[in-house]
């Protein structure tokens, strides 16, 4: 009987990791990142503490000293991305595609 009931608990034990496995796998999203530089049009200095926000999303980051920004763990897809700095209009890229575990650069 209890060699019975030690085979149950190991037989049920297995079935449950392997249902946590396969779900984990299927459950993890995929994900990749857009990065890019910000820069005036005209004098081509970069624009520090610009934002770049995805459209929909609450995914962004802000420019560095340099204008360069990155913004990561985006799940695949396409996105729009906006771009905005006090005293300039808002720049949108409407096709930004986010590729799996690869960058997109703007």
């Amino acid at each position: 009987m209890q060699k019975i009931f030690q085979q149950n608990i190991i037989y049920i034990l297995s079935l449950i990791i392997i249902v946590m496995s396969v779900n984990r796998a299927y459950s993890e999203e995929k994900f990749g990142s857009i990065s890019g530089e910000v820069r005036d049009a005209v004098t081509k200095q970069p624009l520090p503490a610009a934002n770049a926000m995805l459209v929909g999303t609450n995914s962004g980051a802000s420019t560095n000293d340099n204008g360069y920004f990155v913004i990561k763990n985006i799940p695949i897809g396409v996105y729009q991305l906006k771009v905005s700095y006090i005293g300039y209009n808002n720049f949108i890229n409407d096709d930004v595609q986010v590729v799996l575990n690869r960058n997109t650069n703007m």
